[in-house]
């Protein structure tokens, strides 16, 4: 069976200590309830749930020979799931180390990472690895990028936070990418700008469908030129918000191969990315179709929004 999505990236060993009541200020020692050595989240979560979902995924990572590959590679093997191509890559290390401070509503990381990536890969392997993709995790490297938009194929581009970071270091990216996915503190620092419907009118200078990842609150876009906010649902029972971002990108792919909506399927997003919270970590292994379909038929409505100030009241009333 052809692949529909294709994705690229680091594998993640997560140190999870769950139960923080808060988070410890310099000098402080803090105790957790709970203990967990896992796969962290990143790019590899995406086709892990799709897989799951019944979607055709390729996935592209990086191993080595020493103990922190050894590792990812026995707990994919306890998930079950065997469904990767390692690309080649020089690296002692090529796999991140994270410990993830969880309380119930935010999370905290102290990550170890070589920084390895596709950008090294040559551009053919590369390219031959995401022949006929319909969809695709933004490849670091744009003349490959360019390739597959020019043939068609979905870029997906997420962002991971940095102190400096600013809109315009993406514009190199942003003109080959169909959906860029911040979350609202990361849209904020890019776009130098505290109101949410002014960065996405920023966001619509550069590509068709800007969103914003709201966390509990859900989803804000703009489309057709109106501004919308897809809420979340109420009912996930939420124990480790870690892997919600990475599910959500699985959740909208799915909903994109399904032949829904662009709305829909940004639905579908909050629905994988609200489950993937009621475990601890970022993969979990009894999502179905079944599951998420049954969710999807009873979504409440969609939020029109016309100013910032209604914003406001409908995120503060969640």
């Amino acid at each position: 069976m052809k692949h529909y999505a294709a994705v690229i990236g680091q594998m993640n060993i997560d140190f999870i200590f769950q139960g923080v009541k808060a988070l410890p200020n310099p000098g402080e020692e803090v105790f957790a309830t709970g203990f967990k050595i896992c796969l962290g989240g990143g790019p590899m979560v995406i086709p892990y749930h799709l897989t799951r979902l019944g979607v055709p995924t390729r996935f592209g990572t990086f191993m080595g020979a020493d103990f922190e590959s050894k590792v990812a590679q026995d707990l994919l093997t306890s998930l079950d799931y065997a469904n990767i191509e390692i690309l080649p890559v020089e690296a002692e290390h090529p796999v991140v180390a994270t410990s993830v401070l969880s309380t119930k509503d935010e999370r905290s990381f102290i990550c170890y990472n070589s920084n390895v990536d596709e950008s090294s890969v040559d551009s053919k392997v590369l390219l031959d690895f995401f022949a006929e993709s319909k969809i695709a995790y933004f490849p670091k490297n744009l003349e490959v990028a360019a390739a597959l938009a020019a043939n068609g194929c979905k870029l997906i581009l997420d962002v991971s936070w940095v102190e400096n970071m600013t809109l315009a270091s993406f514009f190199d990216r942003l003109k080959f990418v169909e959906y860029f996915t911040p979350n609202d503190k990361e849209i904020k620092k890019l776009c130098a700008e505290s109101d949410l419907l002014k960065c996405l009118d920023i966001l619509e200078e550069h590509l068709a469908n800007p969103i914003i990842k709201l966390g509990v609150n859900g989803v804000l876009t703009k489309h057709n030129g109106e501004y919308l906010r897809v809420p979340a649902l109420s009912q996930f029972e939420s124990i480790d918000p870690t892997g919600a971002g990475d599910n959500f990108l699985a959740g909208l792919i799915f909903g994109l191969h399904e032949g829904l909506t662009f709305i829909d399927s940004l639905k579908m997003g909050n629905i994988v990315g609200g489950l993937a919270t009621e475990v601890i970590g970022c993969y979990r292994s009894d999502l179905s179709r079944d599951m998420v379909l049954s969710l999807f038929a009873d979504y409440p409505e969609v939020d029109v929004v016309k100013e910032s100030k209604q914003l406001d009241k409908l995120l503060n009333r969640e």
